[in-house]
């Protein structure tokens, strides 16, 4: 994990509001804006070092999963 990836999580966690919107927020605003909401995040497997994840989504149409890095499927879900 990155050290923007930690920030973003930490951040979130201790309530600390950045100034402007990072990426993490758009994708939770385009998510609940299109009617959707993050269920859950699934770190699914590793591959040579690298951890591989899913953010898993109740959408209108029904669930949808979206590949993810593990760091960024935890920082829209805690969003």
């Amino acid at each position: 994990i990155g050290k923007a990836e930690a920030i973003a999580i930490v951040d979130v966690m201790n309530h600390v509001k950045p100034k402007r919107p990072l990426t993490h927020d758009l994708c939770k605003a385009v998510i609940t804006g299109l009617g959707g909401s993050v269920r859950r995040v699934v770190i699914s497997h590793v591959l040579d070092g690298t951890y591989f994840a899913a953010l898993h989504l109740d959408a209108p149409q029904g669930r949808v999963e979206v590949d993810a890095r593990p760091s960024d499927g935890i920082a829209v879900a805690l969003r």
